[in-house]
């Protein structure tokens, strides 16, 4: 198990079994093909561009290989201009985004490992930096 982080403060984080590097994800040097996992938890909000992640994620992982992304999300766009988080842009995925991405993920032979729901609660469950707000999860499997 490997994980991968731009911030150095990634060699600090537990886990038994599991090496951090630094570095970026896009620069890797990961075959094709080779990954059974691929997990993004409260990355792609940060500055990541999301269909760019979906490309490589694709390509890395094993037919049957499994993709976890968590996000920040409102399903209505949420104003973020000029906010930043941990150093970095920090923007929410919408419905709106979140369509795209479900359409750029199926492109690339990344199909939902199970129904997909855009809802969100009636009030928002987070609040933090001025924004209310929650998070999305999307899971999808490499098709074969």
């Amino acid at each position: 198990l490997t994980g991968c982080d731009t911030d150095p403060r990634v060699r600090r984080m537990p886990g038994a079994g599991l090496t951090y590097l630094l570095g970026d994800f896009f620069a890797l040097e990961v075959p094709a093909r080779s990954l059974a996992a691929i997990t993004c938890l409260s990355v792609v909000e940060h500055g990541m561009d999301p269909e760019a992640f979906f490309a490589r994620a694709a390509a890395r992982l094993a037919p049957g290989g499994r993709l976890l992304l968590t996000t920040d999300y409102w399903p209505d766009p949420i104003d973020t201009t000029g906010l930043e988080a941990f150093g970095r842009p920090w923007r929410f995925c919408s419905r709106d985004d979140a369509g795209r991405w479900l359409e750029a993920a199926a492109a690339l032979g990344l199909r939902p490992d199970g129904p997909v729901d855009l809802a969100a609660p009636p009030e928002a469950p987070l609040a933090w930096n001025g924004r209310m707000y929650t998070f999305l999860w999307l899971a999808f499997v490499a098709e074969d």
